[in-house]
């Protein structure tokens, strides 16, 4: 062979008759163009910057303060003459419910027996429990009760309590006793 390289139209058929560079034609045509395998990414960016926002989103209605509606404050209610004076007798009915019953429980004597003391002396408590109980209770059930009449009745209601444990501590010199009694006044005061 020569080393010449052949000369010839370029698009001459090469080796086989077919032009350089294409493959051979068969039964099922000639190939299409070549197709690039690379996905596109701008999906994925779209998808990413979504998620981002999404994310920001969350965290900033999670983080964010509550806001703080101040209602209007409610209206003192107001009582007709008549609820008002139901309400007073109810209370003072109750304090004298009270008060006549610490007064029997008061006239007892335990005598000499340190048994009949002792049961006197738990009978006391018990109407200081359940006298500032059955107070208390009234006081809740008559709103329109005058705010005077409930603040003593209230107080009287608490140092039966004070009472009470003082009673269960063996104070018998517990100045709740004086405050208990004053407040007592007052109440009956209130009530004429």
């Amino acid at each position: 062979m020569s080393e010449t390289p052949p000369t010839g139209h370029p698009s001459a058929p090469g080796p086989a008759g077919f032009p350089p560079g294409f493959p051979p034609t068969g039964p099922w045509g000639p190939p299409g163009p070549i197709a690039l395998n690379r996905p596109a990414r701008w999906p994925v960016f779209v998808m990413l910057l979504i998620t981002l926002v999404a994310v920001g989103a969350a965290v900033a209605a999670w983080l964010r303060p509550i806001p703080h509606s101040s209602p209007a404050a409610p209206a003192a209610p107001s009582y007709s003459e008549q609820q008002v004076a139901d309400a007073k007798a109810k209370v003072c009915a109750a304090y004298e419910k009270v008060q006549n019953a610490t007064n029997i429980n008061a006239a007892r004597n335990g005598g000499d027996d340190p048994n009949t003391q002792l049961i006197v002396a738990t009978t006391q408590r018990q109407v200081f429990v359940v006298g500032s109980a059955y107070l208390l209770t009234t006081l809740a059930e008559e709103p329109a009760t005058p705010a005077d009449l409930a603040a003593a009745a209230n107080k009287l209601a608490n140092l039966y309590q004070v009472v009470t444990l003082g009673g269960l501590v063996g104070d018998p010199d517990d100045p709740a006793h004086d405050a208990a009694n004053d407040a007592g006044f007052k109440i009956q005061g209130l009530c004429k």
